[in-house]
């Protein structure tokens, strides 16, 4: 084998996005193709998790973030004019959302229709599920309240209730600030409390501001699914780590204050789990960060109407 000295093993000056083919490591079975960024090329390296762009939703996602089905990644290859990138990858579980163990699980015939030739793992059903009632999960409770803030005019006694009704309200930098500052508890640089009384504070405070995002938008709960969100979590990942992709995540924020409403339930999403990464990563449940916020909500008079019916 011959090392070749290189600044860097892709042609990022020629291409912002470049393709990647995974391949499962131990059967060579192409699972599926995606496309990755910078970004997204670099936190597949560091993280040993595969991570794309999406062209559509222009955003980054890591495999599996909804579903858990990860692609952990073995080895990375670059084709000769290094514009494309193979991944060999050993997946956890199904590649496909459709529950197939491949993405090509369909074979062309000679007549141009589809015959299935892989058998399905497991049911799409069973991957995302179906909605959960609000009695079964405190999400729902939880974004109903901010729903009945941004519905009734409250902000005589609410502030929450006026920044969901003013448009003008700069949501975005307000969550880009406050993503920066649980960086810095991630790493040190801003501290109060000690670790966990400081990712507390944060983590609710930047899911109250993702929240008032996705709430004044007018996005659904089941189009942002925090519960998924908050319960997409891996072990692994430095405190460096994650504070480097909040501070990114929080830049992008910054950059785009007027998001596009069709990417914006993904980008919220995506933000909800990165947060839930975090606290992971520090030592505190996900589920903590959203109960302190949901308990404050219940402490607000003006809120009865939602809690005293639960």
């Amino acid at each position: 084998m011959t090392a070749t000295a290189t600044t860097d093993a892709l042609n990022w000056q020629d291409h912002e996005l470049i393709p990647a083919v995974v391949q499962d490591t131990g059967t060579l079975q192409v699972l599926m193709v995606g496309f990755m960024n910078h970004e997204a090329y670099d936190l597949t390296r560091d993280t040993g998790r595969v991570h794309f762009y999406s062209r559509s939703r222009h955003t980054l996602w890591r495999k599996g973030e909804t579903s858990g089905n990860e692609l952990i990644v073995d080895e990375l290859r670059v084709n000769c004019e290094q514009n494309s990138l193979l991944v060999l990858a050993s997946p956890i579980g199904p590649t496909c959302h459709e529950g197939y163990q491949s993405c090509y699980y369909r074979r062309v015939e000679p007549d141009g229709t589809l015959a299935t030739i892989l058998g399905r793992m497991v049911d799409p059903s069973e991957i995302y599920g179906s909605a959960p009632t609000p009695d079964e999960d405190p999400t729902r409770l939880w974004y109903r309240a901010y729903e009945y803030l941004r519905d009734h005019d409250l902000s005589a006694e609410s502030g929450t209730s006026h920044r969901l009704r003013n448009p003008e309200e700069p949501l975005a930098r307000r969550l880009a600030d406050e993503l920066r500052e649980l960086a810095g508890v991630l790493d040190g640089s801003h501290s109060h409390q000690g670790l966990v009384g400081d990712v507390l504070l944060e983590g609710s405070q930047t899911i109250y501001w993702t929240a008032l995002l996705a709430v004044r938008a007018g996005i659904p709960w089941s189009a942002l699914r925090p519960d998924r969100a908050l319960q997409t979590t891996e072990n692994g990942l430095s405190s460096n780590t994650l504070a480097g992709m909040l501070r990114t995540e929080a830049d992008a924020w910054a950059a785009s204050a007027q998001s596009d409403p069709a990417t914006l339930p993904a980008r919220c999403h995506a933000t909800l789990a990165l947060i839930a990464q975090a606290c992971q990563t520090a030592g505190v449940e996900p589920a903590a960060i959203l109960q302190r916020d949901l308990d404050d909500l219940r402490t607000r008079p003006y809120l009865a109407p939602i809690f005293d019916h639960v």
